[in-house]
């Protein structure tokens, strides 16, 4: 074998590994890009997440409670939606369960409470990139044809698995007299004949988030919205006239059949 060829030969193996290495880095790169977590797609509520409150009555005995059924989403846009099925509370007590969806919640009308809030900028890009990020954000609360803002400070922290995860760094505290319904929980008070029931709740959640396809609940959130408050969320969102940030057109929401229960 000559030198020539042995030259020839080991040029064309170098040139062989060399391609193979390229072809194996670009293939590497496309594979990562492709499975990291992108903050520009839309993210839906996994089923695991929860909702629970509490309630303080005859001023000692606490009890937890909670909503099941829940469902939300983030949209590329940073808009945040939770949306709480009342029908779906649980207290761990059946006639209770009755007593709050037949007396505190109006179901026929109002079978959901809705929250919207606009995450800051960057937020949901820093939770992606692996940080766990804390952020004061105000949140509009829609409960009974009622919209209220609300502060709260949520902690936002990234899975192994690419999902997110927001809780809050303490207990919102809802009163139900910013609501109108006091009168609601006294005659709860009387039926159960106890000598006081809380009329401040505190609230936790777990709220899991994972990406996927916005539904049309999102919208039916935003309708709940009064004017005022839908353009504190809109007024960063382009545009917000008669649509929605991806440019669709609101859907009419509708309250499932059959949820209205008589008093027992």
């Amino acid at each position: 074998m000559t030198t020539q060829y042995r030259n020839n030969l080991r040029r064309i193996l170098l040139r062989t590994v060399a391609l193979l290495a390229a072809c194996f880095l670009a293939t590497s790169l496309a594979t990562s890009v492709a499975a990291a977590p992108s903050a520009q797609e839309n993210w839906y509520l996994h089923p695991d997440s929860t909702l629970s409150f509490l309630t303080t009555k005859d001023t000692h005995i606490t009890e937890v409670s909670q909503f099941t059924d829940l469902s939300g989403s983030i949209t590329s846009d940073g808009l945040a939606t939770l949306h709480i099925e009342l029908a779906s509370v649980q207290t761990g007590v059946g006639p209770r369960d009755i007593r709050l969806k037949s007396i505190l919640f109006n179901l026929a009308d109002f079978p959901q409470a809705n929250v919207s809030l606009q995450l800051p900028d960057g937020l949901i890009d820093e939770v992606v990139s692996g940080n766990a990020v804390t952020s004061q954000v105000e949140v509009s609360l829609t409960l009974e044809g009622q919209s209220k803002l609300l502060r709260a400070k949520v902690i936002a922290s990234p899975t192994p698995d690419g999902r997110v995860i927001v809780t809050p760094v303490a207990p919102i505290m809802l009163d139900a007299g910013s609501f109108g319904l006091l009168e609601e929980v006294e005659i709860l008070r009387q039926i159960a004949t106890l000598s006081s029931i809380s009329e401040t709740v505190p609230v936790l959640f777990t709220l899991i988030y994972q990406k996927g396809k916005v539904t049309d609940k999102t919208e039916s959130a935003l309708l709940t919205l009064t004017p005022q408050v839908k353009t504190s969320f809109c007024q960063r969102l382009s545009p917000c006239k008669g649509t929605y940030p991806d440019g669709r057109a609101p859907v009419q929401p509708t309250g499932p059949d059959g949820v209205s229960v008589s008093p027992k």
